[in-house]
Formats: structure tokens, C-alpha cells, sequence
């Protein structure tokens, strides 16, 4: 079977139970690919209560609307099959992002903060001593070339927050951490040195996803403001613009944010918009040059950072444990608007691939797609054709499409 088809297959699933059912009758491929699987079900019992503790707090967010969650790897679902009792460790953490360690940083230094519901959540965290992670704010700013004493000073307040001293802070509610300032400046300025020494090969992939992202807004604005027609006629040749021109300009179908243009632009088609969705993409009305420009920035840092949450799910910090569940605490409303509206149902963690792809609760329209007839994109002759031809010219394609849009858009 191939990549798409054992995609597909999970798609399909409407449940927890209907995934499980469906990795078993896929067994030997699902192991063959030593595929993980992270399934979201509201209906399902709650099989790691820390889970729903940590969601429950305002602003904490997950690429998963519920805590309920079933998981499933080959020796899990092997021994589910045998009747065999089955052993689950999970880990996660709590990262920051660049607004929430503003804050944390401020709270810290005695400064207000408008923000009325962190400070609770930073107390609800300390109070229940959860796992604090520093890695995605680092990896967010390294990426966008960020190294400003603001960003230094907010990542020596984290490592306060994750080395606080816990006996001080039971009696006082007050944060100090059990080093001295000097000391945790020295651990933060050899942190982010070694940081630098070893990350570039992370960062230059981030920053081809931001760039990636970029090309995939302004497909979305290419086809929303230049196809014309009526309201069929132009969704079908939106939907052949955009998978046709991943596939053969790009040399990849990327599912997640096809998803997400796709229903996008079958919501934009809409005559009855009663049901207000997708305020994220309002920006893209602009038709100011500057503005455009910063807008698909911003808005394209915001999936990058939605598609690293997801990388973050394979990690795995703690080898033992069999799963580990990223949270962010996170004030940035773009990427709190990208997770709420693009939640997911499954997440696949293809270990042989080292590939994340999240399966989204409102999902790809296969239906759609095969009665416009590209569905032969989707095949794995198509599959292995992309991954044989010549590498794109991202850049190249980013200036094509803005200067299309500039034709397009701006007067």
C-alpha cells in the first residue's frame, strides 16, 4: 500500500475506535513504517488527566481540541490485539512563544501585565509544578533572526520560572530560582551559543517552511482574486490552480495547509458567510503593497510555528516514554486562530519517514477532488514522480506570485 493510499485510510476515520480498527486491518504497513498515531475523541475516556488539566488552562493550546486521546504505536497495538496488557508513558512540556515570555519576563521584573488571565495560568503551572520547555521559543527567534537583549533578557526569565525555587515559592508566591542572576545569565549565554553552533540545520528548515508558507498564501490569494466564473466553475478551477501548482511547482502536496486553502476558498465561495470562520485570512483583503507584505509574513510565521508544534510531537525528549505532548502557552492571536480553526483529529507520526502529518477535523474534500478529476495527484506514481524531479526554486516562485498579486491587487 502506499504513502497516500495508508494516509487516506486514516482520514477516513471518524473516531478513535474506527483509527484502531483501522491501524489493525493495516497492521503490517502501519508497522512497516513504525507509524505512531495521536487520535483526538471527545466521546472516549480520559486516558491521562494531566492532560485535560493542563488544556483547561486559558491560553494553554494543542493542535487537539479534546484531552481525549488514544494512542497507538505497533508494540501498543500489538498488544491490544493479544489481549496483553499495555504500558503508556507519556511526557510532555509547556513552551513559551514570544508574547506569553514578554509577559513572564515583565511579571518577573515587577512590571504590570494587561493580560488578565497569566498570571493565573502561570501560578496554576507553578502551583502543579508542570514540565516547562524553552526549546520552541529558541527556535522561533533564532529562526527569525531575532537575537535581541529582549529576547536574551525573556529567555533568562524562563530559566528562572524552570529552575525556581519550589520551597520559597510555596510560602511567598513569588518566583526566584535557586541559582543566583549571574549564574543563570552564564547558563542562558552558553545555552543559546550552543544553541547556535547546532541548530542551523533546524533553522534553515524553518525558514524554508516560512518561505514555503509565504508561496502558499499567495497561491490562495491568486486564486481567490483571479479566477473568475461562477460559483462552481471557479471553486473547480481553484481547486485544480492550487493542487496542480504544489504538485508541479512545488513537487509536494502539502496536505495539512491544502486542507486548509481548500476550505478556505470552498468557505469564501459561500453566498450564505452567516457562520463567521477563517478571520485569520481577513488580511489578505489588503490592498496596500507594505502591509500586504508584512500581513503574509506575519500570517506565514504563524503556520510555520503551527507546522513546528506538530515536528515537536516526534522529539520524544524522554526516550522512555512512548509519547510526548507539546503544549503552548501562547497570547499570539494569528497562531491561536490557526490551531482553533484547523484542529486535528489525527496526528501521524511516520517514524521511518521522520514525518509529522496532521489529519485536521475538518478534512480534505476527497470527494471534491476526484469529481474535478485530480485525483490522479494523489497516486503513488505521482508521488514518486515529485520526489525524482529537480528541486524548486522557492524564491523564484515566492517573486513570480508577488508580482502577480501586485498586477492583481494593488492600485
Amino acid at each position: 500500500m502506499n504513502f497516500y493510499k495508508l494516509l487516506y485510510q486514516f482520514g477516513i476515520t471518524n473516531n478513535a475506535k474506527e483509527t484502531f480498527y483501522t491501524y489493525v486491518n493495516f497492521y503490517d504497513e502501519c508497522a512497516k513504517e513504525n507509524l505512531d498515531i495521536i487520535s483526538s475523541d471527545k466521546n472516549m475516556p480520559i486516558n491521562v488527566p494531566i492532560l485535560k488539566d493542563i488544556m483547561d488552562m486559558p491560553n494553554v493550546k494543542s493542535i487537539f481540541k479534546y484531552p481525549n486521546l488514544g494512542f497507538f504505536s505497533p508494540s501498543i497495538v500489538h498488544d491490544m490485539r493479544n489481549n496483553n496488557n499495555v504500558s503508556l508513558e507519556i511526557d510532555y512540556s509547556i513552551s513559551f512563544e514570544s508574547n506569553s515570555a514578554r509577559y513572564l519576563h515583565d511579571y518577573i521584573n515587577g512590571k504590570a501585565v494587561n493580560e488578565k488571565s497569566f498570571i493565573p495560568t502561570l501560578h496554576t503551572i507553578l502551583d502543579n509544578n508542570y514540565n516547562l520547555d524553552p526549546m520552541f521559543y529558541m527556535i522561533e527567534n533564532f529562526a527569525k533572526g531575532n537575537d535581541t537583549e529582549e529576547f536574551y533578557q525573556n529567555l533568562v526569565s524562563i530559566k528562572k520560572l524552570m529552575t525556581c525555587d519550589m520551597a520559597y515559592y510555596d510560602t511567598t508566591k513569588k518566583i526566584k530560582s535557586v541559582y543566583q542572576d549571574e549564574e543563570i545569565e552564564k547558563i542562558v549565554k552558553q545555552e543559546i551559543n550552543d544553541f547556535s553552533h547546532k541548530s542551523n540545520p533546524i533553522l534553515e528548515v524553518v525558514q524554508e517552511q516560512h518561505l514555503i508558507m509565504r508561496i502558499i498564501l499567495l497561491m490562495i490569494m491568486v486564486a481567490k482574486f483571479k479566477i473568475k466564473g461562477t460559483r462552481e466553475e471557479k471553486l473547480k478551477a481553484q481547486f485544480q490552480y492550487i493542487i496542480k501548482f504544489m504538485s508541479e511547482r512545488l513537487n509536494t502536496i502539502f496536505l495539512r495547509e491544502l486542507t486548509v486553502a481548500l476550505n478556505y476558498l470552498e468557505y469564501d465561495n459561500k453566498n450564505d458567510k452567516t457562520e463567521k470562520r477563517y478571520r485569520f485570512f481577513n488580511k489578505l483583503e489588503s490592498q496596500n503593497k507594505e502591509d500586504l507584505i508584512r500581513y503574509i509574513d506575519n500570517m506565514a510565521w504563524d503556520f510555520t510555528l503551527a507546522r513546528q508544534h506538530e515536528i515537536f510531537f516526534s522529539s520524544k525528549p524522554n526516550s522512555d516514554a512512548n509519547f510526548f505532548i507539546p503544549f503552548l502557552f501562547t497570547y499570539d492571536k494569528g497562531l491561536i486562530e490557526i490551531l482553533e480553526d484547523f484542529y486535528c483529529k489525527n496526528l501521524l507520526i511516520f517514524n521511518k519517514k521522520n514525518r509529522t502529518i496532521p489529519i485536521p477535523e475538518n478534512e480534505l474534500n476527497m470527494s471534491k477532488i476526484e469529481e474535478y478529476g485530480l485525483n490522479e495527484y494523489f497516486t503513488e506514481e505521482a508521488f514518486n514522480d515529485r520526489i525524482t524531479n529537480e528541486r524548486p526554486n522557492l524564491q523564484q516562485i515566492y517573486e513570480e506570485l508577488f508580482d502577480e498579486i501586485i498586477k492583481i491587487r494593488i492600485k
